[in-house]
């Protein structure tokens, strides 16, 4: 199978989210999960149905099938193996992208998924994820690639197998924070845009915190609000965005 199970009760054409075990379409080829199902009937949660095609819910929006065998010899030629049949497990957590525990020759790794075009998305996670790597901060995944492939983009990282933290791992966390934080730029921002969620982020350093905050941070997402149709919000404010520098007298934060 294709390592994940869905329990299915059926009702007339619907089928009720309750245990079947996913197939692959072919060698290499599975469906990557029946991501979230709408709750209709009062109670009740209704999944896809359980077509010859293996037609999963969405990933960002539209239907999808992925291609497993592409993005496993993408996944192979990036971590310099050879290529043999894996197997992916949906991993739960978010709700923006696709994510797997994906297994072949004897590895393990964790990978996020997405549309073909949110490539940029993942490849200023990937740059992040490297600046966040400090000596003596906390555990950060390894970054091994991402890119395209089967359709999709993809997001290849170390996996690292998580249990439940006890008081003592708590206490290292925040040490291991306190260094991070501890790290220091030239200027606010960043060398790249990247993302909140899917929604473009802007990082043009600026030598002022006030105003790197007031620019790259509420004022574009207010302008966003306005355009999605809440103006108010900007218009609003307005006056806060012109006296912010009141909330940090006495206060300047390093970059």
């Amino acid at each position: 199978s294709a390592g994940a199970s869905f329990p299915v009760l059926s009702r007339g054409s619907q089928h009720i989210v309750s245990a079947v075990s996913l197939k692959p379409l072919s060698a290499g080829v599975f469906p990557y999960s029946f991501g979230k199902a709408a709750p209709v009937h009062g109670k009740r949660w209704y999944g896809m149905s359980l077509v010859a095609e293996w037609r999963a819910c969405s990933i960002d929006g539209g239907p999808a099938v992925m291609d497993w065998e592409a993005i496993g010899r993408a996944i192979a030629d990036a971590a310099g193996v050879r290529w043999s049949p894996g197997r992916a497990w949906p991993v739960g957590g978010g709700d923006i992208n696709s994510a797997f525990r994906y297994e072949a020759g004897g590895q393990a790794w964790f990978v996020k998924i997405n549309r073909a075009e949110r490539l940029p998305m993942f490849e200023a996670e990937a740059a992040g994820l490297r600046l966040l790597a400090q000596p003596g901060g906390p555990r950060v995944p390894a970054v091994i690639t991402s890119g395209q492939a089967g359709g999709f983009a993809f997001l290849l990282l170390e996996y690292i197998p998580l249990k439940a933290a006890n008081a003592e791992a708590q206490a290292r966390l925040g040490e291991r924070l306190a260094v991070l934080h501890a790290v220091t730029a030239p200027r606010f921002g960043w060398e790249q845009d990247n993302t909140i969620g899917t929604t473009p982020q802007d990082n043009t350093p600026s030598d002022a915190w006030v105003d790197f905050y007031r620019e790259r941070r509420l004022r574009s997402q207010l302008r966003l609000a306005a355009a999605n149709g809440h103006a108010a919000l900007e218009r609003q404010a307005a006056p806060l965005l012109e006296r912010l520098d009141v909330f940090f007298t006495g206060y300047r934060p390093r970059p």
